[in-house]
């Protein structure tokens, strides 16, 4: 007995293609065989997916020749597979070399890195400073509000003497009080609180100057290092 094959002759090891391709048979048959007569010693029938060529299976036993074979796209497979391989290798290869680029762009940044962590250490050292002359600074405003006030409740004092009797001696020893504590006001001005005010803004400044020429060169950092490294992320992924 003569068998004409089709791509039949493929099945059992090309077997895990063949839903890629149409016209050829599966081996899970769902078609409706209706009154399809096939010879009594096949296996039976076999179809394709789209349930519209049919294939005679060949029998258990029997002696098998094949005549014939009809080119499908199966018989291409192994060369695309090929294909696939080596563009598979390629894109491998292009992958590590692009992370390896990328990791040394990332490693060229290092020395930015370093002026940007001195520009950090700048403005912590200048933050420290002026947060401790700040501390002094709010304690000499609270002593001088204090004196102010003894000032103040003093000229209350003096002025009420003053107009109950001018030439007493209690308006004379008032006065005397004003002046003393108006003379220890200016003393504290000139000696304690004018020369840590200057500094209290003179660090002030000096730390904002600090933060924002680090925020600036972080931010700047930052962005120019987010992409390389979402990239090379990608990469590994």
């Amino acid at each position: 007995m003569r068998i004409k094959f089709h791509s039949l002759i493929t099945l059992p090891s090309l077997f895990f293609i063949t839903s890629a391709f149409s016209g050829t048979p599966t081996v899970n048959n769902k078609c409706y065989v209706g009154n399809i007569n096939h010879p009594k010693n096949s296996m039976g029938i076999a179809f394709d997916e789209e349930c519209s060529n049919a294939y005679v299976l060949p029998p258990e036993v029997g002696k098998v020749s094949v005549t014939a074979v009809q080119q499908n796209m199966n018989l291409g497979f192994c060369k695309t597979l090929n294909l696939v391989s080596e563009s598979v290798k390629e894109s491998e290869s292009n992958r590590l070399e692009i992370t390896k680029t990328i990791t040394k762009m990332i490693k060229d940044y290092e020395p930015f890195k370093k002026e940007v962590d001195q520009l950090y250490f700048e403005m912590k050292k200048n933050e420290s400073t002026f947060n401790a002359i700040k501390e002094q600074f709010d304690s000499l405003k609270v002593k001088e509000q204090k004196i102010g006030e003894e000032i103040d409740q003093a000229y209350l004092i003096y002025n009420k003497l003053k107009r109950k009797d001018p030439d007493s001696q209690e308006t004379k020893n008032a006065l005397l009080i004003l002046e003393d504590l108006r003379k220890k006001y200016r003393e504290f001005l000139d000696n304690e609180f004018n020369p840590v005010e200057d500094k209290y803004y003179i660090s002030k400044k000096r730390y904002s100057v600090s933060k924002e020429e680090y925020e600036y060169e972080q931010n700047k950092y930052n962005e120019n290092l987010k992409p390389l490294m979402n990239y090379k992320s990608w990469l590994m992924i």
